[in-house]
């Protein structure tokens, strides 16, 4: 679920990808001197861990927890991946159902995900 951090400047160009509940759709971000282009991050491979996700002075979007950003656009704690049994319609040698370990999908309509408003460009 998205959260916005501060109600009074929402920032409505982070939002969970309709097609995908598993990634962030991001709509084009004003910066000092340009635009972003609009792009869907997934955020599978961060499941376990924070996601912090970064507006660079040049325009670049980032991920990177690592180095210093001009702007935190959003960041969220990522639960570990989740699996569950799915039977295969096979039995083994003892007549028993064989069954297979299958990744559940990120939802993220059921993390929190917090935005930031974004920078004021003049």
């Amino acid at each position: 679920m998205i959260i916005q951090n501060n109600q009074d400047h929402p920032n409505e160009a982070i939002s969970i990808d309709d097609k995908n509940p598993a990634c962030l759709s991001v709509q084009p971000i004003a910066f000092p001197g340009g635009e972003t282009q609009a792009r869907v991050i997934d955020l599978t491979e961060f499941q376990g861990g924070p996601f912090r996700f970064y507006l660079d002075d040049d325009g670049a979007l980032s991920t990177d927890l690592y180095k210093d950003h001009y702007w935190l656009l959003a960041e969220a704690i990522l639960p570990d991946k989740q699996y569950d049994n799915v039977p295969t319609g096979q039995v083994d040698e003892n007549d028993q159902e064989v069954t297979e370990m299958v990744e559940r999908p990120l939802d993220l309509n059921k993390v929190d995900v917090t935005v930031f408003s974004l920078p004021e460009v003049a």
